[in-house]
């Protein structure tokens, strides 16, 4: 607050190329960027400090991307089981936008996958990943 009186300029936001990652960029708590995969753009969102990401979590990260597809099949297999319970019917209508909420239980990883729904700005749909299962779809209102 006091560099808004002060009139301090702000500090570049922390950035570096990295070599699985692309361009990546600090957030304050977590590092976030964007990359292709199964032809959807996909952000995502990894914890670390402004030094770098943290490794494990990047490992865990490219896991994901690298076997993204059949984990979106997997996904799909559940959101399909689930629809009937949100009153919908359009599997196709979900896509992918957000990979994010890394964290390791033993040896067991966890992470969130985003979905955006056409015509449903209101509310965030969620698949969560437990060691690369999917366990759990839902939305948030």
């Amino acid at each position: 607050m006091r560099k808004f009186f002060r009139r301090e300029p702000e500090l570049p936001t922390p950035t570096l190329e990295h070599p699985q990652l692309g361009r990546i960029r600090y957030e304050g708590d977590w590092w976030t960027g964007h990359k292709v995969v199964a032809d959807y753009t996909i952000e995502f969102n990894v914890d670390g400090t402004e030094d770098g990401p943290d490794p494990q979590l990047v490992k865990d990260l490219e896991l994901v991307l690298a076997n993204f597809s059949s984990l979106w099949q997997e996904g799909k297999r559940l959101i399909k089981q689930e629809l009937h319970k949100y009153g919908l019917k359009e599997l196709d209508a979900f896509a992918p936008n957000t990979i994010c909420n890394f964290f390791r239980k033993g040896n067991a990883s966890y992470f969130m996958m985003c979905l955006s729904l056409e015509g449903d700005e209101y509310r965030a749909w969620r698949l969560e990943f437990f060691d690369n299962k999917a366990k759990y779809f839902g939305c948030d209102t």
